[in-house]
């Protein structure tokens, strides 16, 4: 899949190239989409299914998609880092979705949401140095 990255842009803007290269692998699929292809909602998804971290290159409404955002999670914890802002500060189901496969990705999470005493707990039963990512009242309890 990392071939693309040698063909030319027409091929970049080919839905059905970027997408053979996204059900193989997303993230090298929307790394080298171009933009329109990059705001397809059904590139994105399946792009996200094969690697949640090719989020990272989706436009910014896919990034602030809840659906999307979800595949993407599920897929990899860690794409938690890559979502829209306003998805990551207000949505506590994402969150706790990627805090229940790998609790260190904590560390991409709002503040608040790491000086929650529930979610403290969930994150350090799962794995116990998730504690370094909380604050000192947190770890004081």
């Amino acid at each position: 899949p990392w071939a693309i990255q040698y063909a030319s842009e027409g091929l970049w803007d080919d839905i059905d190239t970027m997408a053979c290269v996204a059900k193989i692998d997303g993230l090298p699929a929307l790394k080298y989409a171009s933009h329109r292809l990059r705001a397809s909602e059904w590139l994105v998804r399946l792009a996200v299914q094969t690697n949640g971290l090719a989020i990272k290159f989706a436009c910014r409404e896919a990034r602030a998609n809840y659906e999307i955002a979800l595949l993407a999670v599920r897929n990899n914890p860690y794409a938690v880092r890559y979502l829209a802002h306003e998805l990551r500060r207000t949505n506590r189901e994402l969150l706790c979705t990627a805090l229940d496969r790998y609790p260190t990705a904590l560390r991409w999470m709002p503040r608040d949401f790491r000086r929650d005493r529930e979610i403290a707990l969930q994150a350090v039963r799962a794995n116990g140095e998730a504690i370094k990512h909380f604050g000192s009242r947190i770890k004081s309890d």
